[in-house]
C-alpha cells in the first residue's frame, strides 16, 4: 500500500466495482498515470488514489471509491465517510443507469439537473378498488453555476466518439448528452415504470438506483459541490441486458474525467486556506419542544386565502426538578394525531464562546408523535445587537451582521458565537455575502461603505458614491459584487479589489431600489420598493423591469426579499401582501401563495438543503418595529403540489429575519428583537 494522501480535490464514487474499474481504466489510458491502493485510516474502506493535471496544468489529487453492495442504504452510509475524512473540492458519481426509450438512446449521458426517489409516497386504492401512488418526492438539484458551464461543455465529445460501441447494436446517431432529471428507486425495474417515474417530476429522463441517496447526503455538505453522470445501458424494459454496461460505463467516465479537468481549477473552485477546528460540545444546552402548524396546499392568489388550522389552548402541569421548571403540555388532535411540547428553562452564558440554548420542535402528524424537527437557539452576548443578515462563510461557520452593534458576528455548527469584528461606528452593517473571492463582504448601510472580511478577521471598507444609500448587496457570478443605491436610484457593480466599476441607472424614477439578488439565469434581480416593480440587470449593465401581480400598498413601503429558486425561477417574499412568491426569468410570469398566518410579514428567504423555499416571518405590531404575536419559520414546495408549512418559534416576538443554508444541512437564521441566532434542524 502506498502512503495515503491527505488532502483530496475530487471523489469519485460509484456504485458497483465495474463502473469503478472503468473511471480507473479510463484516467490511466487519458492521462497516463497509475492509481495506488489505499485502505481508509479511519473507516477501514478500499480507495485508489492518482494525481493528474488539469487543463491549467494545476494538479488534483483523486479518490476513487466504490460500494460493497449497490443501492441507496449503501451510498448513504458510505459516502459521508468519504467527505468527513476527505473534504474535497467536489464529489462525482459515475456509471451506469436505466433510459427512457421515447427520450433517450442507448450509450446516451444523462448528467443529473436533479435527483430525486420516485417511489416514495404512499398508495392508496381509488373508488374502483385500484391502486394509486401519491407521490411525495424531495429533489437535490445540480448547483446552478456548474449547470450554466454545462451548457456549452463539449470537450467530452471527441473522447466518446472514440469508443467502441457493441458489435450485436446497429449503430445510432451520436451520443447526446441530456441535463435532466434522474428518478432514483430500491429495485432494478424491468417493466418500463417512466409513466409512473416522470409523475413528481415530468422532465426525467433516466432512472438509478443510488443518484437521490447521492444527493440527500450532498445536501448535507453544502460547501462540496456534487455531480452525477450516468450512461444509458437499458430502457428498464423487458429486453434489458448488460451488452451496453461498458459502453456505458466508460462513456461516463470520460464525460467525468474531461468536466474534472476543465471545471476543477484554482480560479472556478479554489481550494478552501482550511475550516477552523469545530468542537462538538452538546453540554449544558437547555431544550424546549413546540408545537409546529401541519403542512397546508397552498392556493396561488386567484384562489381564496388560506385558513390556519387552530390547535386550541393546551393544559399545562409543572414540576420543580434540579432547580429549573419544567413544564409539559400535550396537546391531543383526536385522530388526526398529536402535537407535544415540553419546556425545560436554564442558565445561559455571555462572552466570546457562548453556550448554547438548544430549542428543540416536535409536532404530530397522522403517526401519533412523528418529529419533523428541532429549533436550536443561540443567545448573542452583545445585547441589543439588532441581528439581521445571515451566510455560510467558506470556513464552515455562519457569518452574521449586528446591525445596532456595527459588529460582525460568527457562529460554529456547534453553536459557539464569537463577535469580536468591529465596523465604523454607526455604520448599520444589514447584509453579508460571501464574495466570490472566498471572503464575506458586508453592506454598511449608515456610512455608504462596503466592508471586506477576511476568514481569519481582517477588515477593510471600501467608500461608496456619496449619499447612495446602499440598502441590498448579492456577488454575481461575473465575480463582482452588486450593490442597490436606493437613494440615487441606481444598481452599482464592485469589483473583489474593493473599485466600483460601475453605475447603471434604473429606468422607473425614485423606483426604491433595496433587495437583489444573483439569479438562476446569470442575471442579477432586484426588488424596486417605491416602483412595486422586479428588475433584472444583466453583467453589462442592461435593465429590465416588471410589474408585481399585486398593487402597491402605499407610494414608499412595498417590501420584498429575492433569491434564486431550485427549479430556475427567482423567488421572493411580499411582506406586506403576506405572499411569497415566483417570476420566471424570462417572460415576466409571476404567481403568488398566501402564506397561512395572516398578517405574518414573510421577510427573509432561502433556497434550503432540501431542495425547498424556507422564509421567516412574524405578525408586527401597529408600528411594524417589532414582532408582536407569531414568529415563525416557513416552507414552500417549490414543485408538484404547492405546500406551505409554519414552524413557531418559542417566544412570540423573536423575529427571525435572515435566514441561510448552514454546512451542516440546516436552516439557520438570525432573530433581531429576540437577539439569537436560530437553527431549524430537520428530523424527517
Amino acid at each position: 500500500m502506498a502512503d495515503e494522501i491527505q488532502q483530496f480535490d475530487v471523489c469519485v464514487v460509484c456504485a458497483m466495482p465495474e463502473e469503478a474499474r472503468a473511471f480507473l481504466e479510463v484516467v490511466q489510458e487519458q492521462c497516463t498515470v497509475a492509481f495506488q491502493k489505499h485502505i481508509s485510516a479511519q473507516y477501514k474502506y478500499d480507495y485508489q488514489s492518482a494525481t493528474i493535471k488539469n487543463d491549467k496544468d494545476e494538479p488534483l489529487n483523486l479518490h476513487v471509491s466504490w460500494l460493497p453492495r449497490y443501492g441507496p442504504t449503501e451510498i448513504a452510509l458510505h459516502l459521508p465517510h468519504v467527505l468527513e475524512e476527505y473534504q474535497p473540492r467536489i464529489a462525482i458519481m459515475t456509471g451506469i443507469c436505466a433510459g427512457d426509450a421515447q427520450r433517450v438512446q442507448l450509450g446516451d449521458l444523462v448528467v443529473a439537473e436533479r435527483t430525486f426517489t420516485f417511489d416514495n409516497g404512499k398508495f392508496t386504492l381509488d373508488e374502483y378498488g385500484r391502486s394509486v401512488h401519491e407521490h411525495d418526492a424531495m429533489t437535490y438539484h445540480l448547483d446552478a453555476t456548474i449547470q450554466q458551464f454545462l451548457g456549452l461543455f463539449d470537450e467530452w465529445k471527441p473522447l466518446v466518439a472514440g469508443l467502441q460501441r457493441p458489435l450485436s447494436f446497429p449503430q445510432q446517431r451520436e451520443i447526446t448528452c441530456h441535463i435532466k432529471a434522474m428518478a432514483s428507486g430500491s429495485a432494478v425495474r424491468g417493466d418500463h415504470p417512466f409513466e409512473d417515474v416522470r409523475a413528481p417530476v415530468r422532465a426525467t429522463v433516466a432512472i438509478d438506483m443510488e443518484g437521490a441517496a447521492f444527493g440527500l447526503v450532498m445536501s448535507r455538505h453544502p460547501l462540496i459541490s456534487w455531480l452525477v453522470v450516468k450512461g444509458v445501458c437499458d430502457y428498464a424494459d423487458q429486453d434489458k441486458n448488460d451488452v451496453y454496461h461498458d459502453y456505458a460505463a466508460r462513456a461516463s467516465a470520460l464525460y467525468a474525467l474531461s468536466f474534472i479537468r476543465a471545471y476543477i481549477t484554482e480560479q472556478r473552485m479554489p481550494r478552501s486556506s482550511g475550516r477552523e477546528s469545530l468542537e462538538n460540545d452538546a453540554q449544558n444546552k437547555n431544550v424546549h419542544k413546540l408545537a409546529v402548524s401541519s403542512p397546508q396546499a397552498a392556493s396561488p392568489m386567484a384562489l381564496p386565502l388560506i385558513e390556519k388550522q387552530s390547535t386550541g389552548q393546551p393544559p399545562q402541569r409543572q414540576w420543580l426538578v434540579g432547580g429549573s421548571i419544567v413544564a409539559l403540555v400535550v396537546i391531543l388532535l383526536g385522530t388526526m394525531g398529536g402535537i407535544w411540547l415540553s419546556h425545560r428553562s436554564g442558565s445561559t452564558t455571555t462572552g466570546q464562546n457562548q453556550q448554547p440554548t438548544l430549542t428543540k420542535t416536535a409536532t404530530g402528524t397522522p403517526r401519533q408523535g412523528h418529529l419533523i424537527g428541532m429549533i436550536n437557539e443561540y443567545p448573542i452576548p452583545t445585547s441589543d445587537a439588532q441581528a439581521d443578515s445571515i451566510t455560510l462563510g467558506p470556513d464552515g461557520n455562519l457569518w452574521f451582521t449586528e446591525d445596532n452593534a456595527a459588529k460582525i458576528g460568527w457562529i460554529t455548527p456547534q453553536g459557539h458565537i464569537r463577535e469580536p469584528l468591529s465596523l465604523t461606528p454607526g455604520s448599520n452593517p444589514s447584509v453579508i455575502v460571501l464574495g466570490p473571492d472566498r471572503n464575506l463582504w458586508v453592506l454598511e448601510n449608515g456610512s455608504d461603505k462596503i466592508a471586506r472580511v477576511t476568514p481569519q478577521g481582517h477588515i477593510r471598507e471600501f467608500p461608496l458614491p456619496p449619499g447612495s444609500n446602499p440598502v441590498g448587496l448579492a456577488a454575481g457570478k461575473d465575480g463582482n459584487l452588486w450593490f442597490t443605491e436606493f437613494q440615487t436610484n441606481k444598481i452599482g457593480r464592485m469589483n473583489t479589489s474593493g473599485e466600483v466599476t460601475g453605475e447603471f441607472p434604473i429606468p422607473t424614477l425614485n423606483s426604491g431600489a433595496a433587495s437583489i439578488t444573483q439569479g438562476p439565469d446569470g442575471n442579477l434581480w432586484f426588488d424596486e420598493q417605491r416602483g412595486n416593480q422586479i428588475g433584472q440587470i444583466t453583467p453589462d449593465g442592461h435593465i429590465a423591469e416588471c410589474a408585481y401581480s399585486t398593487p402597491p400598498v402605499s407610494s414608499t413601503d412595498n417590501n420584498h426579499n429575492l433569491t434564486a429558486g431550485p427549479d430556475g425561477n427567482v423567488w421572493f417574499t411580499d411582506f406586506w401582501h403576506n405572499t411569497i412568491g415566483w417570476i420566471t426569468p424570462d417572460g415576466c410570469h409571476i404567481t403568488e401563495y398566501a402564506v397561512p398566518t395572516p398578517n405574518s410579514v414573510p421577510t427573509g428567504i432561502v433556497t434550503g438543503p432540501d431542495g425547498n423555499l424556507w422564509f421567516t416571518e412574524c405578525v408586527p405590531n401597529s408600528s411594524r418595529t417589532s414582532c408582536e404575536s407569531s414568529s415563525k419559520i416557513g416552507r414552500i414546495t417549490p414543485q408538484g403540489q404547492i405546500k406551505i408549512s409554519e414552524y413557531s418559534l418559542p417566544i412570540p416576538n423573536s423575529g427571525p429575519a435572515g435566514i441561510t443554508t448552514g454546512p451542516d444541512g440546516n436552516v439557520w437564521f438570525t432573530e433581531d428583537p429576540g437577539n439569537k441566532i436560530g437553527k431549524f434542524t430537520r428530523e424527517f
